[in-house]
């Protein structure tokens, strides 16, 4: 069973085929979007529009994404 999280990023260290259907394909260096964490250790994730499994072990947390409009330049704008 997996729990659902705040959505996280992780990079590809390893690149994975993905053998069945339900499986998330990617490369080394893709940037995965994770959606679900399961305890098994395949967790799912979103990557160019298309969501599957794929195995945590192949790659490595990233730090937070920082927000993409900040509130001061909003203001500055309005203003």
């Amino acid at each position: 069973r997996g729990d659902p999280l705040e959505r996280s990023r992780v990079k590809a260290i390893d690149s994975f085929d993905g053998a069945g259907p339900d499986e998330l394909a990617f490369e080394r260096g893709d940037v995965i979007v994770v959606t679900r964490r399961h305890d098994s250790g395949m967790w799912r994730g979103e990557l160019n529009g298309v969501s599957g499994l794929f195995p945590a072990a192949r790659t490595r947390e990233l730090p937070p994404a920082l927000p993409t409009e900040a509130p001061e330049r909003d203001a500055l704008l309005d203003g």
